[in-house]
């Protein structure tokens, strides 16, 4: 009789009342429990738990934070450390930008939607110096990150209720999360595991659906991608949506193994996001799926069929044809060849996504207005000078 584990959906074909999946988020989650702290953050509850880490809805000085904990896996830790690394650069971007004097007039747009504001992780302390922490619970040393708060919630809870969105909502998902794989992409590292559970998403007040990206991947050089790179892939991805040239590699091919391009494998992974989102269910059906399972599957089936007669006399047909393409299993025969086309196609059939209207606090808006109101007396004072005289 097979065993069924409710945290990673994997059978077991013992009779073992423990799960069998060494990577099972079970086996190595840090479990903080409410009110418990971690630096000077206050633990309120868990808000989700993956392979590889969990976050935490917490308390810094009465402002609610996200708190990212990794699990007790050094490959996590250093994924986690190496995120953080790469949001310090983009807060310190925001930062840069919104000290400029021009934005102190405009309502200047966020540079980087849709990815998280990185705290420091220790209050009074410099970001560039310390964008992860380190704590200690019970007998284990923790690696944790903290973030503004996000509203919103996991792309995977929402596709429970709504299987098929919109159409137009899945496009504007797609070609946010490219936005974002692109800039990730441009530093010549690759996300290498985007995943429902590695997008939340918010619907604003334009009826848009906004996604962030709570999980930024691999974050390695593909060019300098090894062999424990491939092996972490494989316990600490989704099988399901890891490229099938990865997916698919023994060890030897492991250590042999070199991607195309450093997009071709993203472009896989958000091709297989925008074909579960059309067809109302993963491309490679995973839940109560070995991974050996589940690498057959990936190389010998084509996967749960897309149709959708409904958009097929009208131009979003498009994007069938682009999930279908860019999830092709053999990397050469994958299409578009660069994320640049592939948002290119998107945009073609839905425009661009409509900014989301930036906010400002009432502090900043006080300070806006006692400028304008000094500029113009300024003015006034000075037209009085010169009709004067």
């Amino acid at each position: 009789m097979k065993q069924v584990c409710a945290a990673c959906g994997r059978n077991s074909n013992g009779r073992n009342l423990s799960c069998t999946e060494v990577t099972c988020p079970l086996e190595k989650q840090v479990i903080l429990g409410s009110g418990q702290i971690i630096g000077d953050i206050k633990v309120v509850h868990l808000v989700q738990i993956t392979k590889t880490h969990a976050l935490y809805e917490g308390l810094r000085q009465d402002k609610s934070v996200l708190l990212k904990v990794a699990h007790h896996d050094t490959g996590a830790k250093n994924q986690l450390i190496a995120e953080s690394q790469f949001l310090s650069l983009i807060a310190q971007d925001r930062l840069k930008r919104k000290k400029s004097f021009l934005s102190r007039f405009s309502r200047l747009q966020d540079p980087h939607p849709g990815i998280p504001n990185i705290l420091p992780a220790y209050s009074n302390a410099e970001l560039v110096n310390f964008p992860y922490g380190l704590a200690q619970v019970s007998d284990q040393s923790i690696v944790y990150t903290v973030w503004d708060h996000i509203e919103g919630i996991p792309l995977s809870e929402y596709l429970v209720a709504v299987p098929v969105p919109w159409v137009e909502s899945v496009a504007h998902i797609i070609t946010h999360l490219a936005y974002i794989v692109e800039l990730i992409n441009k530093s010549e590292v690759l996300h290498g595991k985007l995943t429902p559970d590695a997008i939340w998403i918010q619907e604003d007040d334009k009826g848009i659906l906004r996604p962030t990206l709570v999980d930024f991947g691999l974050l390695r050089n593909h060019r300098l991608l090894n062999q424990n790179d491939i092996i972490w892939l494989h316990e600490n991805g989704n099988i399901a949506y890891v490229a099938p040239e990865i997916a698919k590699a023994n060890n030897h091919e492991i250590r042999d193994y070199q991607p195309k391009t450093v997009e071709s494998i993203d472009i896989y992974e958000l091709g297989l996001l925008l074909y579960q989102m059309l067809a109302g269910k993963p491309k490679y059906d995973d839940l109560f799926k070995s991974r050996s399972q589940i690498v057959k599957l990936i190389g010998q089936s084509e996967g749960n069929p897309l149709i959708r007669n409904d958009i097929q006399q009208t131009n979003r047909a498009e994007l069938v044809r682009l999930a279908k393409v860019a999830t092709q299993r053999n990397p050469d025969q994958r299409k578009p060849d660069s994320l640049r086309e592939f948002i290119n196609i998107l945009e073609k059939v839905v425009g661009k996504i409509p900014a989301e209207k930036p906010g400002h606090s009432i502090r900043e808006t006080v300070w806006r207005v006692a400028l304008v109101a000094g500029i113009l007396v300024g003015a006034y004072l000075l037209i009085g000078v010169a009709i004067n005289t």
